[in-house]
């Protein structure tokens, strides 16, 4: 493979677009996020964490738009600014710095940052450690967790549907550096329906996998990941979002791919969202994989819907 154009750090948001902006606030403050800013015409979230927005809402008619990167450098601005003959701006969003913006080859906006300045973490939740069969962490204390949404962190990754998977997958690698972490086939060890991408940040661990690609026969969102603080927090978000008349997609679950615990919502206009922690992390020396789907399909937990 070729030296990649640039090496994107991380996500920092998917971009929706949604006709009720209150109502979209409504459910993801429900889902465990916080205001950042809106103008009326575009709705920002934050996490806990120092990523300023970590999901953005355009007021339309309702579309998976495309999703926020993360670049190291104004020099890979620069680069991107000129594969793509796109100018660099100023980024009007919460955290400021600079931004450039293209597409992907199916159409989805790509926006590259660089420069924002980091948020102040938010309060996070108390936890007191758990006792494990064989670590006993919790000594003379009780542990109270409390009812309330989950407390999401940052955004992990998105799932996107491609009608030409290897092009995509090329795509993301070439642009943006990305390393493969493992495939999935169906039947055939050379029928390839999934591939999940990782950022190569070196030495450095990262999450599992930062973009999947699936064959699809049209793009598409499969869907997008948050992560939360821990796996109480996903059982609490997980009674919350029922309190509040919201019905469970997927989960409780463990991936096998990434081995996150899991639980799929939809948000108010469909977009499938989730809850995971737990994560696996990779270095840049990590070899990817290939496996039948019959084996990633999950470690516990139920079964996937059919048009997940």
């Amino acid at each position: 493979m070729t030296e990649p154009l640039v090496k994107i750090q991380d996500v920092a948001y998917p971009i929706f677009a949604a006709p009720d902006l209150t109502l979209m606030r409504s459910f993801l403050e429900d889902f465990g996020m916080a205001y950042a800013f809106s103008d009326g015409e575009v709705l920002h979230m934050r996490g806990l964490g120092e990523i300023p927005v970590v999901h953005k809402t355009l007021l339309g008619e309702p579309a998976f738009i495309g999703v926020g990167v993360q670049v190291a450098a104004r020099a890979d601005l620069q680069k991107l600014a000129e594969r793509f003959a796109a100018p660099i701006k100023t980024n009007p969003a919460p955290g400021g710095g600079e931004i450039v913006v293209f597409e992907d080859p199916d159409g989805r906006r790509i926006e590259a940052l660089h420069g924002f300045a980091k948020a102040v973490p938010l309060p996070a939740p108390h936890r007191v450690a758990d006792n494990a069969a064989n670590a006993r962490g919790r000594l003379g204390a009780v542990k109270r967790v409390g009812p309330g949404a989950a407390n999401v962190k940052r955004f992990g990754h998105a799932a996107l549907k491609s009608p030409d998977m290897t092009r995509a997958v090329t795509w993301y690698r070439q642009i943006f550096g990305m390393l493969e972490s493992d495939a999935f086939y169906v039947g055939a060890e050379d029928n390839v329906a999934g591939v999940f991408l990782r950022c190569d940040l070196g030495t450095a661990h990262t999450d599992h996998h930062t973009i999947l690609i699936q064959a699809a026969p049209e793009a598409g969102l499969g869907h997008c990941g948050w992560e939360v603080f821990d796996v109480d927090d996903v059982m609490l978000g997980h009674d919350h979002l029922r309190s509040r008349g919201f019905q469970a997609y997927w989960g409780v679950g463990r991936h096998v791919l990434g081995s996150q615990v899991f639980d799929y919502w939809r948000d108010p206009w469909g977009n499938v969202v989730e809850h995971w922690t737990d994560g696996d992390l990779l270095d840049a020396q990590s070899p990817p994989g290939r496996h039948p789907i019959e084996r990633v399909l999950g470690q516990w937990g139920p079964m996937p819907p059919a048009d997940f």
